[in-house]
């Protein structure tokens, strides 16, 4: 029992401990570097990405006409 909780927990920690300190470092990077209308057009992209996630898996999300 103890041996297979420690294959699955192993890897998933491992790979999101590198998948955090990747977007951790990508945030720095973006918010050092980018111009107010830059994360401005970012908080869109980030919107419009979410709206189009859920209404693909809820079709009753949007109402449509």
């Amino acid at each position: 029992m103890r041996w297979r909780l420690r294959q699955q927990a192993v890897p998933a920690i491992t790979f999101g401990g590198t998948g955090l300190l990747t977007a951790v470092r990508q945030l720095q990077s973006n918010l050092r570097s980018a111009s107010p209308a830059q994360l401005h057009f970012g908080l869109h992209g980030a919107y419009i990405a979410a709206v189009s996630a859920i209404s693909a898996t809820s079709p009753l999300f949007i109402p449509w006409p």
